[in-house]
């Protein structure tokens, strides 16, 4: 509760433009073609169709194959987790994605102050408010694109070396890697 209190205004301003870029569109009706497919493929995998490792789109999937692996399955096996919880309606994959984007948000927050000098903490709202302004960010969370995932884990595996400087940082930052290469593929090593 303490952090907060001491999020500068501005913080708060870059929350509140995330929100009004993405929300909007996030909750209406409709998607995007790659988010129907991975949305199904999650709801899928939820309902027991599909292993984790051969996810499910449909009974014929694509090209005759009864599997899924256009992408790693981690984004679908994490999605499908909110579906079990939250049931299979189009509000579980928008709740999902609006919670990545904002902790995509304290992440990016987390790597400047770790990174920083101390008298720089207070423009935390800098790299916050110069990601949400790429004009690809929006529009991946509009349409609950792989890469949201994957760059939660990204971050993780920066934070997790920023924090520890020790083995135990090398440590955490592979497996997050791994995670994120197991989100997207090769792009989730982009931290190498």
């Amino acid at each position: 509760m303490k952090r907060i209190a001491e999020l500068h205004p501005l913080e708060w301003l870059v929350y509140a433009l995330f929100t009004l870029l993405t929300w909007p569109i996030l909750f209406r009706d409709g998607m995007f073609m790659d988010a129907i497919q991975y949305t199904a493929v999650a709801k899928n995998l939820s309902e027991g169709y599909g292993t984790f490792w051969f996810p499910q789109l449909s009974y014929c999937s694509i090209g005759g194959l009864k599997a899924f692996h256009e992408h790693p399955p981690l984004v679908f096996g994490i999605e499908s987790i909110f579906f079990k919880l939250f049931g299979p309606g189009i509000f579980t994959e928008r709740l999902y994605t609006a919670l990545v984007g904002l902790v995509n948000i304290v992440l990016i927050a987390a790597i400047w102050k770790k990174a920083s000098p101390k008298e720089w903490h207070r423009l935390s709202y800098l790299p916050m408010l110069f990601w949400v302004l790429i004009v690809e960010v929006p529009w991946s969370f509009q349409n609950n694109m792989q890469e949201n995932t994957m760059s939660v884990f990204v971050l993780l595996s920066v934070y997790s070396f920023l924090a520890f400087k020790n083995y135990w940082g090398s440590i955490f930052s592979a497996l997050f890697l791994l995670a994120a290469f197991l989100c997207k593929g090769i792009p989730g090593l982009f931290p190498l």
